[in-house]
C-alpha cells in the first residue's frame, strides 16, 4: 500500500479491519481510505421491502429493486 505518511497507513489499515470484520471481502478496497468519512454503507435485496413497497392494482413486482443503506457520519 502506498501512503503518504505512517499515520496515514494506520489510519486507512484500521478502516479496512473495522469494515473487514462485518464484511465479506477480506482485502483492502478503496472504500477504507475514506476512513471513517463516509454515510454510504452500500446497497441490498429486500424481499419485504419490495412487498411494502408494491403498487396497488400492479399484480408484478419491480425486479431489481434495491435499497441503499447508510449510516451515521
Amino acid at each position: 500500500m502506498v501512503a503518504v505518511d505512517k499515520t496515514r497507513k494506520e489510519a486507512i489499515e484500521k478502516a479496512a479491519r473495522l469494515r473487514q470484520a462485518k464484511d465479506k471481502v477480506k482485502r483492502l478496497k478503496r472504500i477504507d481510505w475514506l476512513e471513517d468519512r463516509i454515510m454510504f454503507e452500500g446497497l441490498e435485496r429486500d424481499k419485504e421491502f419490495v412487498k411494502k413497497r408494491h403498487l396497488p392494482g400492479n399484480s408484478t413486482s419491480v425486479a431489481e429493486t434495491w435499497v441503499a443503506t447508510f449510516g451515521k457520519r
